[in-house]
Protein backbone atom coordinates (compact mmCIF):
# COMPACT_ATOMS: atom_id res chain seq x y z
CA UNK A 1 0.00 0.00 0.00
CA UNK A 2 2.91 2.33 1.21
CA UNK A 3 3.93 2.25 -2.55
CA UNK A 4 0.71 2.60 -4.15
CA UNK A 5 0.19 6.14 -1.69
CA UNK A 6 4.38 7.02 -2.77
CA UNK A 7 3.11 6.92 -6.43
CA UNK A 8 -0.07 9.21 -5.86
CA UNK A 9 1.97 11.55 -3.40
CA UNK A 10 4.45 12.02 -5.96
CA UNK A 11 1.54 13.51 -8.02
CA UNK A 12 1.52 16.68 -6.16
CA UNK A 13 3.94 19.78 -6.11
CA UNK A 14 5.21 19.55 -2.01
CA UNK A 15 9.27 19.49 -2.61
CA UNK A 16 9.31 16.77 -0.22
CA UNK A 17 9.94 13.14 -0.32
CA UNK A 18 8.06 10.56 0.34
CA UNK A 19 9.15 8.23 3.54
CA UNK A 20 6.23 5.97 4.77
CA UNK A 21 2.18 6.84 5.48
CA UNK A 22 -0.20 5.38 7.77
CA UNK A 23 -3.95 5.09 8.17
CA UNK A 24 -5.45 9.02 9.75
CA UNK A 25 -8.51 9.66 11.82
CA UNK A 26 -12.21 7.66 11.75
CA UNK A 27 -13.85 8.75 8.52
CA UNK A 28 -16.74 6.44 7.12
CA UNK A 29 -16.58 8.11 3.84
CA UNK A 30 -13.05 8.95 2.78
CA UNK A 31 -10.08 7.30 2.91
CA UNK A 32 -7.13 9.57 5.03
CA UNK A 33 -3.50 9.04 5.28
CA UNK A 34 -0.83 10.57 7.35
CA UNK A 35 2.37 10.71 4.82
CA UNK A 36 5.63 11.26 6.75
CA UNK A 37 8.34 12.83 4.54
CA UNK A 38 12.09 12.71 4.77
CA UNK A 39 12.56 16.71 4.87
CA UNK A 40 12.58 17.94 8.83
CA UNK A 41 11.10 21.19 7.34
CA UNK A 42 7.45 19.36 6.82
CA UNK A 43 5.20 18.18 9.50
CA UNK A 44 4.02 15.91 6.91
CA UNK A 45 0.50 15.75 4.88
CA UNK A 46 -2.42 14.23 4.34
CA UNK A 47 -3.68 12.83 1.35
CA UNK A 48 -7.34 11.80 1.23
CA UNK A 49 -9.14 9.65 -1.51
CA UNK A 50 -12.42 11.12 -1.74
CA UNK A 51 -15.30 9.15 -1.93
CA UNK A 52 -16.57 9.69 -5.71
CA UNK A 53 -19.51 7.69 -4.99
CA UNK A 54 -20.97 9.52 -2.08
CA UNK A 55 -19.50 13.00 -3.91
CA UNK A 56 -20.17 13.02 -7.43
CA UNK A 57 -18.61 16.43 -8.61
CA UNK A 58 -15.33 16.33 -7.29
CA UNK A 59 -13.88 19.33 -9.19
CA UNK A 60 -16.56 21.24 -7.87
CA UNK A 61 -16.02 20.18 -4.40
CA UNK A 62 -12.26 20.74 -4.00
CA UNK A 63 -12.67 24.43 -5.82
CA UNK A 64 -15.02 24.97 -3.00
CA UNK A 65 -12.98 23.95 -0.09
CA UNK A 66 -9.36 25.36 -1.83
CA UNK A 67 -11.38 28.83 -2.26
CA UNK A 68 -13.00 28.91 1.17
CA UNK A 69 -9.52 28.08 2.61
CA UNK A 70 -7.85 30.82 0.81
CA UNK A 71 -10.25 33.07 2.01
CA UNK A 72 -9.69 32.02 5.40
CA UNK A 73 -5.96 32.33 5.03
CA UNK A 74 -6.29 35.71 3.85
CA UNK A 75 -8.56 36.72 6.43
CA UNK A 76 -6.21 35.19 9.06
CA UNK A 77 -3.29 37.30 7.98
CA UNK A 78 -5.69 40.16 8.14
CA UNK A 79 -6.18 39.87 11.57
CA UNK A 80 -2.54 39.22 12.73
CA UNK A 81 -3.14 35.80 14.07
CA UNK A 82 0.08 34.19 15.34
CA UNK A 83 1.10 30.43 14.17
CA UNK A 84 -1.40 30.66 10.89
CA UNK A 85 -0.12 27.62 9.78
CA UNK A 86 -2.28 25.96 12.35
CA UNK A 87 -5.21 27.63 12.05
CA UNK A 88 -6.36 26.73 8.62
CA UNK A 89 -6.21 23.78 6.13
CA UNK A 90 -3.64 24.55 3.35
CA UNK A 91 -4.32 22.25 -0.17
CA UNK A 92 -1.85 21.85 -2.14
CA UNK A 93 -2.15 22.01 -6.04
CA UNK A 94 -1.14 17.91 -8.31
CA UNK A 95 1.59 19.35 -10.66
CA UNK A 96 -1.17 19.27 -13.51
CA UNK A 97 -2.04 22.20 -11.31
CA UNK A 98 -5.27 21.01 -10.21
CA UNK A 99 -5.84 20.70 -6.58
CA UNK A 100 -6.61 16.82 -7.22
CA UNK A 101 -5.16 13.98 -8.85
CA UNK A 102 -7.37 11.03 -10.00
CA UNK A 103 -5.33 8.00 -10.80
CA UNK A 104 -5.54 5.17 -13.24
CA UNK A 105 -8.69 3.37 -11.32
CA UNK A 106 -10.84 7.11 -11.15
CA UNK A 107 -10.29 7.53 -7.92
CA UNK A 108 -10.02 11.29 -6.85
CA UNK A 109 -7.20 12.27 -4.17
CA UNK A 110 -6.08 15.51 -2.34
CA UNK A 111 -3.45 17.14 -0.38
CA UNK A 112 -3.06 19.25 2.24
CA UNK A 113 -0.30 20.35 5.22
CA UNK A 114 -0.67 18.31 8.13
CA UNK A 115 -1.53 20.53 11.51
CA UNK A 116 0.98 19.15 14.07
CA UNK A 117 0.05 18.60 18.14
CA UNK A 118 -3.17 18.75 17.19
CA UNK A 119 -5.99 16.44 17.95
CA UNK A 120 -9.98 16.17 18.09
CA UNK A 121 -12.79 14.66 20.23
CA UNK A 122 -15.48 11.93 19.40
CA UNK A 123 -17.58 13.66 21.90
CA UNK A 124 -18.37 16.54 23.38
CA UNK A 125 -17.21 15.74 27.23
CA UNK A 126 -17.36 19.07 28.88
CA UNK A 127 -18.49 22.85 28.59
CA UNK A 128 -15.28 23.86 27.83
CA UNK A 129 -15.33 21.80 24.70
CA UNK A 130 -19.05 22.35 23.91
CA UNK A 131 -17.46 26.78 24.52
CA UNK A 132 -14.55 25.96 22.04
CA UNK A 133 -16.81 24.14 19.34
CA UNK A 134 -19.09 26.58 19.03
CA UNK A 135 -16.22 29.44 18.91
CA UNK A 136 -14.54 27.17 16.03
CA UNK A 137 -17.74 27.48 14.02
CA UNK A 138 -18.50 31.06 14.67
CA UNK A 139 -14.82 31.75 13.40
CA UNK A 140 -15.12 29.87 10.24
CA UNK A 141 -18.29 31.50 9.23
CA UNK A 142 -17.37 34.76 10.75
CA UNK A 143 -13.90 34.87 8.70
CA UNK A 144 -15.72 33.52 5.53
CA UNK A 145 -18.66 36.28 6.13
CA UNK A 146 -16.89 38.06 2.90
CA UNK A 147 -16.89 35.49 0.68
CA UNK A 148 -20.03 35.04 -2.07
CA UNK A 149 -21.89 32.21 -1.35
CA UNK A 150 -22.27 33.01 -5.43
CA UNK A 151 -18.60 31.91 -5.68
CA UNK A 152 -19.49 28.41 -4.50
CA UNK A 153 -20.81 25.39 -6.40
CA UNK A 154 -23.97 23.97 -4.86
CA UNK A 155 -22.02 20.50 -4.65
CA UNK A 156 -25.10 18.85 -2.71
CA UNK A 157 -28.32 20.43 -4.13
CA UNK A 158 -31.19 20.56 -1.66
CA UNK A 159 -29.05 19.29 1.29
CA UNK A 160 -30.55 21.55 4.05
CA UNK A 161 -34.04 22.00 2.16
CA UNK A 162 -36.45 20.29 4.39
CA UNK A 163 -39.21 21.58 2.05
CA UNK A 164 -37.77 19.59 -0.49
CA UNK A 165 -37.18 16.87 1.96
CA UNK A 166 -40.80 16.86 3.16
CA UNK A 167 -42.35 16.43 -0.71
CA UNK A 168 -39.92 13.49 -1.04
CA UNK A 169 -41.30 12.30 2.10
CA UNK A 170 -45.27 12.24 0.91
CA UNK A 171 -44.05 10.69 -1.85
CA UNK A 172 -42.27 7.35 -0.14
CA UNK A 173 -44.79 7.23 2.52
CA UNK A 174 -47.41 7.14 0.58
CA UNK A 175 -45.58 4.43 -2.07
CA UNK A 176 -44.98 2.61 1.22
CA UNK A 177 -42.83 0.58 -0.94
CA UNK A 178 -41.99 -2.46 2.40
CA UNK A 179 -45.49 -2.04 3.70
CA UNK A 180 -43.51 -0.34 6.88
CA UNK A 181 -45.64 2.86 6.82
CA UNK A 182 -48.39 1.22 9.54
CA UNK A 183 -45.83 -0.33 12.06
CA UNK A 184 -44.53 4.09 11.94
CA UNK A 185 -47.99 5.75 12.10
CA UNK A 186 -46.60 7.63 15.35
CA UNK A 187 -43.09 8.75 13.38
CA UNK A 188 -44.91 9.50 10.58
CA UNK A 189 -48.03 11.35 12.76
CA UNK A 190 -45.01 13.48 14.18
CA UNK A 191 -43.39 14.42 10.68
CA UNK A 192 -46.49 15.80 10.16
CA UNK A 193 -47.53 17.51 12.97
CA UNK A 194 -44.26 19.57 12.55
CA UNK A 195 -44.63 19.95 8.87
CA UNK A 196 -46.41 23.57 8.52
CA UNK A 197 -43.80 24.82 11.26
CA UNK A 198 -40.83 24.09 9.15
CA UNK A 199 -42.20 24.84 5.64
CA UNK A 200 -42.84 28.13 7.30
CA UNK A 201 -39.26 29.02 8.09
CA UNK A 202 -38.52 27.34 5.14
CA UNK A 203 -40.52 30.45 3.57
CA UNK A 204 -38.14 32.84 5.25
CA UNK A 205 -34.95 31.55 3.38
CA UNK A 206 -36.57 31.34 0.25
CA UNK A 207 -37.57 34.79 0.37
CA UNK A 208 -33.75 35.74 1.82
CA UNK A 209 -34.96 37.10 5.28
CA UNK A 210 -32.30 34.86 6.53
CA UNK A 211 -29.49 34.63 4.65
CA UNK A 212 -27.77 32.48 2.75
CA UNK A 213 -23.85 32.46 3.52
CA UNK A 214 -20.59 29.93 2.91
CA UNK A 215 -21.14 26.98 5.51
CA UNK A 216 -19.41 24.10 6.27
CA UNK A 217 -22.20 21.38 7.05
CA UNK A 218 -20.73 18.88 9.06
CA UNK A 219 -19.96 21.04 12.51
CA UNK A 220 -19.92 17.89 14.49
CA UNK A 221 -17.31 18.05 17.14
CA UNK A 222 -14.45 15.97 15.47
CA UNK A 223 -14.61 18.14 12.70
CA UNK A 224 -12.81 20.51 15.01
CA UNK A 225 -8.81 20.34 15.12
CA UNK A 226 -8.01 21.72 18.60
CA UNK A 227 -4.54 22.08 20.44
CA UNK A 228 -3.14 19.59 22.89
CA UNK A 229 -3.92 22.70 25.31
CA UNK A 230 -7.47 22.12 24.79
CA UNK A 231 -7.92 25.26 22.57
CA UNK A 232 -10.31 25.01 18.92
CA UNK A 233 -7.99 25.85 16.46
CA UNK A 234 -9.62 25.15 13.34
CA UNK A 235 -12.24 23.59 11.49
CA UNK A 236 -11.51 20.34 9.23
CA UNK A 237 -13.44 18.07 6.66
CA UNK A 238 -14.14 20.57 4.45
CA UNK A 239 -15.64 18.83 1.53
CA UNK A 240 -19.72 19.87 2.65
CA UNK A 241 -18.55 23.67 2.43
CA UNK A 242 -21.04 25.33 0.47
CA UNK A 243 -23.68 27.99 0.37
CA UNK A 244 -26.01 27.25 3.03
CA UNK A 245 -27.59 29.08 6.01
CA UNK A 246 -25.32 30.08 9.45
CA UNK A 247 -28.27 28.15 11.59
CA UNK A 248 -27.58 25.06 9.95
CA UNK A 249 -23.85 25.02 11.32
CA UNK A 250 -24.94 26.00 14.79
CA UNK A 251 -27.84 23.53 14.75
CA UNK A 252 -26.06 20.92 14.11
CA UNK A 253 -23.46 21.38 16.28
CA UNK A 254 -26.13 21.46 18.95
CA UNK A 255 -28.47 18.16 17.58
CA UNK A 256 -24.74 16.43 17.33
CA UNK A 257 -22.55 17.68 20.52
CA UNK A 258 -25.51 18.36 23.31
CA UNK A 259 -27.40 15.00 23.50
CA UNK A 260 -25.16 12.85 26.03
CA UNK A 261 -26.81 9.74 24.00
CA UNK A 262 -25.21 7.96 20.77
CA UNK A 263 -27.60 9.29 17.57
CA UNK A 264 -29.07 5.61 17.35
CA UNK A 265 -29.48 5.04 21.11
CA UNK A 266 -31.77 2.57 21.98
CA UNK A 267 -32.77 3.91 25.31
CA UNK A 268 -34.70 6.70 24.67
CA UNK A 269 -34.71 7.18 28.45
CA UNK A 270 -31.24 8.60 28.10
CA UNK A 271 -31.77 11.15 25.05
CA UNK A 272 -32.01 14.08 26.08
CA UNK A 273 -30.90 18.26 24.73
CA UNK A 274 -28.26 18.92 27.77
CA UNK A 275 -29.12 22.93 28.20
CA UNK A 276 -25.65 23.48 29.54
CA UNK A 277 -23.93 22.23 26.93
CA UNK A 278 -26.31 24.44 24.90
CA UNK A 279 -25.27 27.52 26.62
CA UNK A 280 -21.32 26.84 26.48
CA UNK A 281 -22.40 26.28 22.85
CA UNK A 282 -23.85 29.08 22.00
CA UNK A 283 -21.81 31.70 23.91
CA UNK A 284 -18.59 30.60 22.14
CA UNK A 285 -20.59 30.73 18.42
CA UNK A 286 -22.10 34.07 19.78
CA UNK A 287 -18.64 35.19 21.11
CA UNK A 288 -17.39 34.91 17.10
CA UNK A 289 -20.53 35.01 15.26
CA UNK A 290 -22.74 38.04 17.07
CA UNK A 291 -20.52 40.84 14.70
CA UNK A 292 -21.95 39.54 11.45
CA UNK A 293 -25.48 37.63 12.45
CA UNK A 294 -28.19 39.38 11.41
CA UNK A 295 -31.43 40.18 13.85
CA UNK A 296 -33.91 37.16 12.25
CA UNK A 297 -30.54 35.27 11.96
CA UNK A 298 -30.40 35.86 15.84
CA UNK A 299 -33.98 35.48 15.95
CA UNK A 300 -34.24 32.26 15.08
CA UNK A 301 -31.10 30.86 16.06
CA UNK A 302 -32.28 28.31 18.54
CA UNK A 303 -35.25 27.13 16.12
CA UNK A 304 -31.69 26.03 14.18
CA UNK A 305 -31.22 23.00 16.37
CA UNK A 306 -34.84 22.07 16.26
CA UNK A 307 -34.86 22.45 12.18
CA UNK A 308 -31.19 20.08 12.04
CA UNK A 309 -32.84 17.25 14.14
CA UNK A 310 -36.21 17.43 12.54
CA UNK A 311 -34.35 16.61 8.96
CA UNK A 312 -32.24 14.16 10.62
CA UNK A 313 -35.41 12.71 12.12
CA UNK A 314 -37.38 13.41 8.56
CA UNK A 315 -34.16 11.97 6.75
CA UNK A 316 -33.69 8.47 9.22
CA UNK A 317 -37.50 7.67 8.91
CA UNK A 318 -37.71 8.43 4.88
CA UNK A 319 -34.78 5.79 4.56
CA UNK A 320 -36.53 3.04 6.76
CA UNK A 321 -39.49 3.65 4.47
CA UNK A 322 -37.85 3.24 1.56
CA UNK A 323 -35.82 0.19 2.52
CA UNK A 324 -32.31 1.68 3.68
CA UNK A 325 -30.82 3.11 0.30
CA UNK A 326 -29.06 6.03 1.75
CA UNK A 327 -28.27 4.86 4.90
CA UNK A 328 -27.07 1.83 3.98
CA UNK A 329 -24.45 0.82 7.11
CA UNK A 330 -27.10 -0.45 9.47
CA UNK A 331 -26.58 -3.20 12.34
CA UNK A 332 -30.45 -4.65 11.78
CA UNK A 333 -33.45 -4.39 10.01
CA UNK A 334 -34.81 -1.88 12.10
CA UNK A 335 -31.45 0.38 12.89
CA UNK A 336 -32.70 3.37 10.68
CA UNK A 337 -35.75 3.21 12.65
CA UNK A 338 -34.33 3.26 15.75
CA UNK A 339 -32.14 6.58 14.88
CA UNK A 340 -35.40 7.92 13.50
CA UNK A 341 -36.78 7.64 17.03
CA UNK A 342 -33.95 8.98 18.96
CA UNK A 343 -33.86 11.75 16.95
CA UNK A 344 -37.57 12.36 17.67
CA UNK A 345 -36.70 11.90 21.40
CA UNK A 346 -34.11 14.73 21.28
CA UNK A 347 -36.20 16.81 19.08
CA UNK A 348 -39.30 16.76 22.00
CA UNK A 349 -36.68 17.43 24.21
CA UNK A 350 -35.79 20.61 22.51
CA UNK A 351 -39.39 21.48 22.43
CA UNK A 352 -39.43 21.26 25.95
CA UNK A 353 -36.57 23.55 27.11
CA UNK A 354 -37.17 25.64 23.68
CA UNK A 355 -37.92 28.60 25.57
CA UNK A 356 -35.17 28.78 27.33
CA UNK A 357 -32.79 28.33 24.85
CA UNK A 358 -34.08 31.62 23.23
CA UNK A 359 -33.73 33.12 26.70
CA UNK A 360 -30.04 31.90 26.59
CA UNK A 361 -29.36 33.30 23.24
CA UNK A 362 -31.04 36.17 23.52
CA UNK A 363 -29.19 37.22 26.88
CA UNK A 364 -25.68 36.43 24.74
CA UNK A 365 -26.63 38.36 21.78
CA UNK A 366 -27.44 41.42 23.97
CA UNK A 367 -24.52 41.47 25.94
CA UNK A 368 -20.33 41.33 25.50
Amino acid sequence: MNHILETIFAQFDTGAFFRRARPLGQGHINDTFLVEVHNEHHAGFVLQRINHFVFRDIPALTENKVRASQHLLGRLAAEGVVDIKRRVLQFLPATTGLYYHRDVQGNYWNLSRFIPDAMAYEKVESPSIAFEGGRAIGAFQRRLAGLAPESLHDTIPHFHDVAHRLDRFHKVAEADVLLRANSTRLEIEAILAREEEMRTFMALVFSGAIPRRVTHNDTKISNVLFSREGSALCMIDLDTVMPGIALSDFGDAIRSGANPAREDEPDLGKVDMDIGMFTAFAEGYLSEARSFLTSSELEYLAFGAKLITYEQFLRFLMDYLEGDVYYQKIQHEEHNLQRARAQLKLLESMEAQFGQMCEVVHALATTG
